[in-house]
This record gives C-alpha cells, sequence and structure tokens, in this order.
C-alpha cells in the first residue's frame, strides 16, 4: 500500500519493521521520525516532497529517494540506489548533537541543496558517510559514491571550541567523492 505523510504533526516509528510499497513525505509540517529501534523499507521508492525526515533507525528503498525539499537528519541508516537532494537540506546528527548519517547506495547533492556540519572540539564533527552496497570481485565498490553540491554551513557545538588548525572529516565516500560544495558559508 502507499503511504502519504502530508498532515502537520510529528509521526514516530519504533519499537517495528515496517513495509510499504511506496512512500511520499508532503507536508511542510509534516515530521517522520524513525527511531533507533524502527526500520522503515518502502518496496517502490521514497519521495519527500517537503517536511522532515529524521532517521536514527533504518529508512530504506528498492527505488530512489527524492528529497525535493524539506530536511534529512538524524544518526542512522538510508538504503537506497539514489539520494538525490534537489533542494532539501541535509544535517546529520541532531539539533544538538553531533552525528553520523549513513547512505548505503549513491548520494547526489544538487545544487540547491543545503548541508548544515555541526563542529566540536578537537576534529569532531558531523558526518555524512556513504557506503557500497556492492563491490568487483577485487573489492573496488560500484557505487557509495557521493557527488557534491550546493551550499555548505557549519555550526559550533554548544560548549565546543572550535581553533585554528583543527581538521574535520565532514564527507566519506566508499567510491570516491566527485564535485565540491558550490557555496561554503563560515559559522
Amino acid at each position: 500500500f502507499d503511504v502519504t505523510l502530508s498532515a502537520n504533526g510529528k509521526t514516530t516509528l519504533s519499537n517495528a519493521d515496517i513495509v510499504v510499497d511506496k512512500l511520499t513525505i508532503a507536508g511542510p509540517g509534516t515530521t517522520l521520525n524513525v527511531a533507533s529501534t524502527g526500520t522503515l523499507y518502502s518496496l517502490v521508492d521514497i519521495n519527500q516532497i517537503a517536511g522532515a525526515v529524521n532517521v536514527d533507525g533504518a529508512l530504506g528503498t528498492n527505488g530512489d529517494y527524492t528529497l525535493l525539499t524539506g530536511l534529512v537528519s538524524g544518526k542512522g541508516s538510508i538504503w537506497t540506489p539514489y539520494f538525490t537532494s534537489i533542494g532539501g537540506t541535509i544535517a546529520p546528527g541532531s539539533e544538538t548533537a553531533i552525528g553520523t548519517l549513513t547512505f548505503h547506495g549513491n548520494v547526489i547533492l544538487a545544487s540547491a541543496t543545503g548541508t548544515y556540519i555541526k563542529l566540536g572540539a578537537s576534529g569532531t564533527s558531523d558526518r555524512i558517510a556513504v557506503q557500497s552496497t556492492f563491490t568487483d570481485q577485487q573489492g573496488v565498490p560500484y557505487d557509495g559514491i557521493a557527488d557534491l553540491g550546493g551550499t555548505l554551513a557549519f555550526g559550533g557545538v554548544a560548549g565546543s571550541t572550535i581553533r585554528y588548525g583543527n581538521h574535520y572529516t565532514i564527507v566519506t565516500a566508499q567510491g570516491g567523492v566527485a564535485g565540491h560544495f558550490d557555496t561554503v558559508l563560515p559559522i
């Protein structure tokens, strides 16, 4: 069955493994929260037209995940052949805590995408990690590519001091990184 979340409010999935045919998040006031104990899988695809999706557990699809606008955040895993953000915002972790949002497949961040990364002390930061889902016989990944674009913005974590010379890893990709962020905003 097709599931469309379009009403204002928050839907939380926890302590459950749910499979649907197709998932659409369509309301600007809609929030889907996949808790650390939750798994949500769409057999066809995921389309996020607006709203917010926080993934601390697992969210996946056999098809592609298209983020037109809205927010994707969290410290869980997203499984999809292609996660494509056209004009959305990616913010690993939570509003107050650093975290890694892991994608299994490929990630494409188009020019209207915003990426928000929190920086902490001593090189700790949010991270987008892109993992390969399959490799050739020599272990070379066929996917796991991050194609970067859009605007990158930074913020500090409360109580942390960011110092000149700190180094941060904000994107890792087993299949490699292509492109670059078009604009980088200072803290």
